[in-house]
């Protein structure tokens, strides 16, 4: 069924090609009217099929091929008509209107269109004066092929437009792809932090969008592409740009940040060269946890569909976020020992193997400590399994405290404690497991104090060459301090020399 736009367009061109057919007839086969010239003619022509034109294009019509052989009927008939009267200057127009459809296609060129808007106004001047000649050239001709070559490229640009958006669009669509991709797919929380900014500044056409996350009422990290934002981290929130998208708890707009005291007196108002400010704030129940914000570096305004299409970005990162830190969750659980927060028997064999493959890769060497509480039984016979947990977690926090980021220390059951030490000598590992047993010697928990170890070490590729090697030879090693007595580090070298 058709639509009333399609029965309105349809009407139009019935009427366009109707007043065609009779100025055709009217030419062909009568005289023209007192005082009016072939030309004259032509450009009443011309401009009835601008005023189609004009109707089309206020219809918000898209079909750009009718209304391409709409002009190119107009344009060619006026053509033919001025070639057929004016034969001896038909190379001189044919020229000038060839380079004239090559100027207009230039939209830089403003005074083009400037010209022709002038043009237009003249038409009905030129009509009642009649064409006139200057030293062979028929001016007249030459500006309704003026007008023709100015409208075509006007024409040629609303072509280009519509290609733009057209591409815009596509882009558009690409993005949001992508920015679904990515919330579906990648599971790191931090990896999410990295790439939400950059796609949600692409997809909503703006310079910059930052992630901001809170914590008890500080900004604890920021993300903000392309900005340095190190010395504005840790920041109270009462300091920074991002309170009043914290306090109006919806949308909070600003079309000129610069000259607004609400940013400008801020401690980070320093790291947003820009004018234009588009922020949400997201909650957990009920504490503000998060800020999102766009930026622009022109002044403009936000229109509702822009910050209702803010709002769903905002609310689809939010929800990924939240997934992927329960994921994150999960998998730490996975790998973590409950009591202790160290990592776990299976977890640790998987990071040992790790750092076991890159050290033989690169030629390097590493170290593994086992450890073991001494006399954890009579302890918990005695104090109680709540005070032995107790033990047990205050020994694992003097493990995590005592190695470096890259070292491994994990739970391997019971009271037996191992670390994986990457880069690190047997001279190194000697020296941090005897500091490791003096900090045991002191430590305090409850009514307990004075805690004894027994470590073993051993060192690839000084005392094994497999895998299994080094956890056999550590394994030796620490039976080696418990039969000297316990409270005592031993290494695999010290085991093979009492054996000789």
């Amino acid at each position: 069924m058709p639509t009333m736009f399609s029965e309105k367009r349809t009407t139009i061109l019935w009427l366009h090609g109707s007043v065609v057919l009779l100025t055709a007839a009217v030419l062909y086969f009568g005289d023209p009217l007192p005082g009016f010239t072939l030309n004259n003619w032509l450009t009443l022509l011309l401009l009835a099929g601008q005023a189609a034109l004009v109707l089309l294009y206020g219809s918000r019509t898209d079909d750009s091929l009718l209304t391409y052989l709409v002009v190119l009927s107009d344009i060619g008939g006026a053509c033919l008509a001025v070639w057929l009267s004016d034969p001896p200057g038909s190379t001189f127009y044919a020229l000038l209107f060839l380079l004239l459809i090559v100027l207009a296609t230039f939209p830089v060129l403003v005074w083009q269109v400037a010209g022709g808007l002038f043009l237009c106004l003249c038409y009905p001047v030129i009509v009642a004066l009649g064409g006139w000649e200057v030293e062979g050239v028929h001016w007249l001709s030459a500006m309704l092929l003026t007008g023709c070559g100015l409208f075509f490229g006007y024409l040629t640009r609303l072509q280009r437009a519509h290609q733009e958006r057209m591409q815009a669009g596509a882009a558009y669509a690409d993005n949001l792809f992508e920015f679904g991709k990515t919330l579906s797919k990648v599971e790191d929380p931090d990896g999410l932090h990295d790439r939400i900014p950059r796609l949600v500044a692409a997809i909503m056409g703006v310079d910059n969008c930052e992630l901001a996350l809170i914590e008890d009422e500080r900004i604890v990290r920021r993300i903000l592409p392309n900005r340095h934002c190190r010395d504005f981290v840790n920041l109270e929130l009462a300091d920074s740009i991002h309170q009043r998208t914290v306090l109006s708890k919806d949308v909070f707009a600003s079309t000129e940040m610069q000259e607004d005291p609400g940013f400008s007196q801020k401690r980070d108002f320093a790291l947003y060269p820009y004018r234009g400010y588009l922020g949400k704030a997201w909650a957990i129940q009920g504490k503000t946890v998060g800020v999102m914000a766009l930026y622009t570096e022109k002044r403009g305004t936000w229109s509702e569909h822009a910050k209702k299409q803010f709002q769903f970005l905002v609310g689809q990162s939010v929800l990924a976020l939240q997934n992927a830190r329960l994921r994150q969750e999960l998998a730490d659980q996975a790998r973590t020992d409950g009591l202790t927060g160290l990592v776990n028997h299976r977890h640790f064999y998987e990071r040992l193997e790790d750092e076991f493959a890159r050290a033989r890769r690169k030629n390097h060497v590493l170290s593994v400590a086992l450890i073991d509480l001494d006399h954890f039984k009579k302890l918990n016979d005695t104090a109680g399994h709540r005070v032995g947990d107790q033990v047990l977690q205050a020994l694992s926090e003097l493990f995590r405290s005592s190695i470096r980021k890259m070292d491994v220390a994990g739970r391997l059951g019971g009271d037996e404690f191992a670390i994986a030490l990457p880069e690190t000598s047997n001279h190194d590992a000697l020296i941090l497991c005897r500091r490791v047993l003096e900090a045991a010697a002191k430590l305090e928990v409850a009514d307990w104090s004075g805690f004894s170890l027994s470590i073993g070490c051993a060192t690839f590729p000084q005392d094994a060459e497999t895998l299994n090697e080094i956890i056999e030879h550590a394994d030796q090693a620490l039976y080696h301090s418990k039969h000297l007595g316990r409270g005592r580090v031993s290494l695999y070298s010290q085991v093979v020399e009492a054996a000789k």
